[in-house]
């Protein structure tokens, strides 16, 4: 049993379930604070570990559930809102922690994600 080839990370332990590259959508909307997730990555990778007044709430449509989401590199957690509005967005939070990692989105970087711990975790 091979293991991957060794990744930049400081760690191999950490798998990441989905990447998702920036768009010019997500840079456009970095004001309002909201990125952009596909639904088939939330609903294979986050949904599951919700609970179903979560998902119910989620299917609604109407306010979105609050997540923990944290970041890989420091464990800074950050309350962020999910929302499903056809497509799958994290709101309010997102600005505070690309700010706090002093990182400018750009079009073409990548974001990965993972669920652990009761949050989901993101690396830049």
């Amino acid at each position: 049993m091979g293991e991957k080839k060794a990744s930049s990370s400081s760690s191999d332990s950490k798998k990441w379930s989905f990447k998702k590259r920036v768009v010019k959508s997500d840079v456009d909307h970095y004001e309002q604070k909201q990125l952009h997730l596909k639904k088939n990555h939330v609903e294979e990778n986050i949904l599951p570990h919700l609970n179903d007044e979560e998902k119910e709430i989620l299917r609604k449509g109407e306010k979105g559930i609050e997540i923990q989401v944290a970041d890989a590199g420091t464990g800074d957690r950050y309350t962020m809102k999910l929302l499903d509005a056809g497509s799958f967005y994290l709101l309010k939070g997102t600005k505070q922690l690309l700010s706090n990692k002093n990182i400018d989105l750009q079009v073409g970087q990548e974001i990965e994600f993972t669920w652990r711990d009761a949050a989901l975790y993101l690396s830049l």
